[in-house]
């Protein structure tokens, strides 16, 4: 019966990799180099080996990374500042891959590896009024490449008092959004994950326990 062979291995100290016992057949082979890493290659390098007729070997030169670039579309206020994260979607932890700074005109550079889906987030420096966001994935391929711009959807805001059970304030509270869906940036109703998921909001109650949520307007497009 068809299937899926799933194998992960590391390379030893001289950069070998050897990969036992597996069916007939062609295989997607994605090498990821370690996070701390130096190198000037792409994070990941996709190949195809095929192994119909028998055992290969095959010398795999690291992909060069490639530029991504787009604009984000942000009414009402400047978008410098804020930060675009790329997140590869193979990488299950949800780390980041590449971080680009976003510019008084709303573009942002990444790069990237080649062959690779993304997912990309918005994130607001501390103190900024203005909510997490994440997009949809993107899907990179062999060249440089620039991607539509991204709408930054419309904002609402929470206000709100915390205060304890004799009703004083209670200043210094830090008070956080989250969204609730199934993916790492979400909570997860059915097992919750919040040493993961990011909030979309987060701010510190004032001195009379005061605070201001800003996130974003489901009635947006």
């Amino acid at each position: 019966v068809p299937g899926v062979v799933t194998v992960s291995a590391l390379a030893d100290g001289n950069g070998q990799v050897v990969v036992r016992d597996l069916p007939r057949g062609v295989y997607t082979v994605k090498l990821r180099r370690p996070s701390a890493a130096t190198w000037p290659s792409a994070r990941q390098t996709t190949i195809n080996v095929n192994l119909r007729e028998g055992d290969g070997t095959d010398i795999v030169k690291l992909a060069p990374s490639l530029t991504v670039s787009s604009m984000l579309n942000l009414v009402g206020e400047s978008p410098a500042g804020l930060r675009v994260v790329a997140m590869n979607m193979d990488d299950k932890s949800g780390a980041p891959e590449a971080t680009g700074l976003v510019n008084e005109q709303g573009a942002f550079v990444l790069n990237l590896s080649p062959d690779a889906a993304y997912r990309l987030r918005v994130d607001p420096p501390l103190g900024r009024l203005y909510p997490r966001v994440v997009f949809g994935s993107i899907d990179t391929q062999k060249i440089d490449k620039t991607y539509p711009a991204f709408d930054m959807p419309k904002t609402v805001r929470l206000t709100g008092r915390v205060s304890n059970s004799s009703g004083q304030s209670v200043p210094g509270t830090i008070v956080q959004a989250y969204c609730s869906d199934e993916s790492f940036d979400c909570i997860d109703n059915s097992r919750a994950n919040i040493g993961v998921a990011l909030p979309l909001s987060e701010a510190v109650t004032d001195s009379v326990g005061g605070f201001v949520l800003v996130l974003p307007d489901p009635g947006s497009s």
